[in-house]
C-alpha cells in the first residue's frame, strides 16, 4: 500500500480529528449539562480529566477499494469507523471492520473508541487508493 503524506492530506487529518473530538466533547458536555446535580453539590465546580480510552490500530489492509481495518479497544467501549459502528467481538475487545468501496486517491479513515465514562480516543488514517 502507497501512502502519499502531502501538506493538504496532513491538514485533512489534523481538521477530520479536531471536528470528530468537538463533537463527542460537545455531545458529552450537553448530556452532563441535562443530568441533575447531586445533593451537596449544588454550588460547587469541579474540574475533571477523563482517560483516554486504549485505541490501537494493528493492521491496515487493502483489497482492491475495500480496506480492511483491525484494531484493539478498551473493554466496553464503543468502537466508530467513519461514523458507522464496528463489532467488537474477538478475544482482548479486538475489532475489524471493511471500509469502501473507496474512491481513487487519498482518503481519510477515522477510528474513535469512546468508553463508558465519555473518554474519547480518536486515530486517522489516510489510504491512497490507485
Amino acid at each position: 500500500m502507497r501512502r502519499i503524506w502531502t501538506l493538504g492530506s496532513l491538514a485533512l487529518v489534523c481538521l477530520t480529528a479536531t471536528i470528530v473530538s468537538s463533537v463527542v466533547f460537545l455531545h458529552h458536555r450537553a448530556a452532563k449539562a441535562n443530568t441533575p446535580p447531586q445533593a451537596g453539590y449544588a454550588n460547587q465546580s469541579h474540574s475533571f480529566q477523563s482517560r483516554s480510552p486504549k485505541l490501537n490500530v494493528d493492521s491496515v489492509t487493502q483489497h482492491g477499494h475495500i480496506v480492511e481495518i483491525k484494531g484493539e479497544a478498551e473493554p466496553g467501549a464503543s468502537v466508530m469507523v467513519n461514523g458507522e459502528r464496528a463489532a467488537v467481538i474477538f478475544d482482548g475487545s479486538r475489532f475489524k471492520h471493511f471500509v469502501g468501496p473507496l474512491p481513487r486517491g487519498v482518503t481519510v479513515i477515522t477510528v474513535t473508541v469512546q468508553d463508558d465514562q465519555g473518554g474519547v480516543n480518536t486515530k486517522t488514517i489516510a489510504v491512497d487508493i490507485p
